[in-house]
């Protein structure tokens, strides 16, 4: 896929993991992505603009869920993203596998660390 037709949108709270994952996306060439901090800013991303991936953080603060809901609504508006979930607490990406199987086709769902973006970029998107 050409990067300049890379649609990206990052769902993430924490000012520290957005650094992190808008420099991997920076050194892949990525600069045409978008942010939102809560999945209601997400939602609304989602209701302006197609996307081909969503990077998400796997939970809102400490507990709540986040990126699932905002992801069902991109594909009532017919959007079909690949999604990542990003996580370095072993018990979040076991709460996002199970939300993926009520959330998202298994194909578009990937729970990985934030070090395995760009081997995601790559596999999936050919970046």
């Amino acid at each position: 896929m050409d990067i300049g037709k890379l649609a990206v949108l990052i769902i993430e709270d924490a000012k520290s993991d957005l650094e992190i994952e808008e420099i991997i996306l920076d050194r892949a060439g990525i600069i045409g992505y978008d942010t939102a901090q809560s999945e209601q800013e997400a939602i609304r991303h989602f209701q302006k603009r197609t996307y081909n991936l969503v990077i998400s953080d796997t939970m809102y603060g400490s507990c709540i869920p986040m990126g699932p809901p905002a992801v069902r609504e991109a594909q009532k508006l017919g959007q079909k993203p690949v999604v990542v979930a990003l996580s370095s607490h072993p018990d979040n990406e076991k709460l996002w596998e199970g939300l993926s199987d009520y959330f998202f086709d298994k194909h578009d769902f990937l729970s990985i660390k934030t070090t395995q973006l760009g081997r995601v970029l790559k596999e999936k998107f050919q970046i």
